[in-house]
């Protein structure tokens, strides 16, 4: 992360006879002060100037473009829409700072490595948009971005390498929409950075997120031909809406903390859309898991899917005109019974251990109430062996037999209470042990 808080550019200097760490000769140079957030002075730089006119003086002259430790300012290329590609030289930008935004939309770079490792790029856009890149690298290694928002939409990208290795973005983040690639790479192992948003791409070459922090990515109507990996990346919230995945995606439920990731799409529990996203993004995530044969989270990502499926449903049906908050008098009941024994009993057939609980306590709560009728309201079982019992034995004994349809005859309920009880027990048990039999025997087989 950023070690300080604020800087001061001062003005520049005339020094000709001071030489770069290159040996090149600078005519003007400028001091950069950075203070920590108490206001003391963090360290101090300083830069070769370059006005924006000489470097597209140098731009229109076909030069090679060396931007190494440079301070530029507000530099743009001024491309419009419908214009021609602008044809640039540049493979020299480490350790530049590029303050108040770069705009290097329209360009053609040329062949070999745009190399902007450890450079600073302070406040404002830096924009890449309509730019070709073809059989080159761009380097970000190491970079730092302030308050930064970086655009690569409607670039062209054939066998060309993206880096941001360990580079930081604080305040921005990355947007790339419309992306024509081919053979290509971006490798973001090691980023920070809050958001990447993927918008309308074909991702014909690999996506590393190895070990990168970020609080949200986003991938909406996507393509995915080539393998994305995620490793041990921290993603607070991941969205993929509309995508087709044609590829593998590694990545895992726990390691990645997926269960939470996705949960993050839903700000408001009542936004049918935000539900919606959220099982998108599970249903994908689940057909990944059967392809690479990962079944335990295959089932964590379709219990996510439908979870959120049910809820977006639901909230679609009674939110929005105001004649549809009379939905309420079907669409409840049935949200609720869906809630109660598709979810809460069974996880939808994916979590057996909900259902053993269920089957559990439904056999415990019919015993107590068995007892209470017997040492409380003077009722009692018929049968041979009641005697031998205490009134305990006798609720326990006859619940058991009962939810599990054996019914040996040796006792039987005595009262209209009892015996209504009893039926609804049974019919229960038919219902709770066929749950069980399902979802236990779907885990076995698989």
């Amino acid at each position: 992360m950023a070690e300080w808080a604020s800087y001061k550019v001062d003005k520049p200097i005339r020094k000709p006879h001071i030489r770069d760490v290159d040996g090149k000769r600078f005519k003007w140079w400028i001091t950069v002060h950075f203070f920590d957030d108490k206001g003391m002075e963090y360290e101090t730089n300083t830069y070769h100037y370059t006005t924006n006119e000489e470097v597209l003086a140098d731009i229109r002259a076909g030069k090679e473009i060396n931007l190494n430790r440079c301070y530029v300012k507000g530099l743009s290329l001024g491309w419009k829409w419908g214009e021609d590609k602008i044809p640039v030289n540049l493979h020299y930008a480490v350790g530049a700072f590029f303050d108040d935004g770069l705009d290097f939309g329209g360009v053609q770079f040329e062949e070999g490595l745009v190399n902007f490792k450890d450079s600073l790029f302070c406040f404002g856009d830096v924009s890449f948009e309509n730019s070709v890149l073809e059989n080159i690298g761009m380097s970000f290694i190491r970079a730092k971005f302030i308050d930064v928002k970086l655009y690569l939409s409607d670039a062209i990208l054939f066998s060309a390498e993206v880096s941001f290795f360990m580079s930081f973005f604080s305040k921005g983040y990355i947007r790339l929409a419309k992306l024509q690639m081919q053979d290509s790479t971006f490798d973001f192992h090691g980023l920070t950075v809050d958001t990447i948003d993927f918008i309308s791409t074909t991702i014909s070459g690999d996506l590393k997120f190895q070990s990168i922090r970020i609080n949200y990515i986003s991938f909406r109507y996507c393509c995915f031909n080539h393998d994305i990996v995620f490793g041990s990346a921290e993603v607070k919230r991941i969205q993929m809406l509309q995508c087709r995945n044609h590829a593998i995606i590694e990545i895992n439920w726990k390691e990645n903390n997926l269960a939470k990731a996705i949960k993050a799409n839903v700000k408001k529990f009542y936004s049918s859309d935000q539900h919606h996203r959220a099982s998108e993004t599970a249903l994908l995530l689940k057909e990944n898991f059967r392809k690479l044969g990962r079944y335990e989270d295959e089932d964590e990502a379709y219990y996510m899917y439908k979870k959120h499926r049910i809820r977006s449903e639901f909230w679609g049906r009674v939110t929005g005109k105001w004649y549809k908050y009379f939905n309420h008098v079907w669409a409840l009941p049935w949200f609720l019974l869906q809630l109660l024994l598709l979810e809460r009993l069974c996880g939808y057939g994916v979590k057996p251990l909900r259902a053993i609980i269920s089957t559990m306590v439904t056999w415990l709560g019919f015993t107590g109430f068995y007892y209470y009728r017997l040492a409380h309201c003077g009722e009692s079982f018929g049968g041979q062996s009641v005697q031998k019992m205490s009134h305990l034995w006798q609720a326990a004994y006859h619940s058991i037999i009962t939810f599990l349809t054996i019914g040996y005859g040796d006792i039987y309920p005595d009262s209209n209470a009892l015996r209504i009880a009893s039926g609804l027990e049974g019919y229960m048990g038919l219902f709770l042990m066929a749950v069980f039999t399902v979802t236990f025997m779907r885990k076995i087989l698989r």
